[in-house]
């Protein structure tokens, strides 16, 4: 049998060392889910700034071909424009273009067909350039859903970091 020394008891609790360990494991896993929170917020949010473009494209597209105003070959049928508002992010609108004057589709709806608000936040480079404050960039799609007067569009949406980069083509 063997007996333990005089004076000692039973450890309670924690050691100065294990409590150290434990606070670096749990401020290293911290810091890691706030990186990887703030990722994913930024990828969130572009990848709804690419789908409010991309239903934009498609609602344009659709007026385009319904052809309300009775446009012809060659002219803008709807015209999707992205304005980059001043301290208020970007804007997307949808409208018929006048195709004759005694268009009664424009005299019955209100004007802008369509618009969406692009979440705070986001960049979007058209063609491989950002849109200056104030500014807007419209494309004109004719009554056989095809982008007028050019062969289509590249845009970029930003926010956070290259990782997080949306591109759209529109041809």
């Amino acid at each position: 049998m063997v007996s333990g020394r005089p004076g000692l008891s039973a450890q309670a609790g924690l050691t100065l060392i294990e409590l150290m360990v434990t606070l670096t494991v749990m401020a290293f896993l911290l810091l890691l889910g706030v990186s990887l929170g703030g990722d994913w917020v930024n990828g969130s949010r572009t990848q709804q700034a690419r789908s409010d473009l991309e239903q934009g494209w498609g609602v344009a597209k659709a007026l385009a071909l319904r052809n309300p105003c009775q446009t012809h070959e060659g002219q803008a049928a709807a015209v999707l424009t992205l304005e980059h508002l001043a301290g208020a992010g970007y804007r997307l609108l949808v409208e018929a273009a006048q195709g004759s004057a005694t268009c009664n589709y424009l005299s019955s709806r209100t004007v802008p067909t369509w618009s969406a608000q692009l979440p705070a936040g986001v960049q979007v480079l058209v063609d491989g350039a950002a849109l200056s404050e104030g500014a807007q960039h419209s494309w004109g799609i004719d009554n056989r859903g095809l982008p007028v007067g050019a062969t289509g569009a590249s845009l970029v949406v930003q926010r956070g970091g290259a990782q997080n980069d949306e591109t759209i083509q529109w041809y």
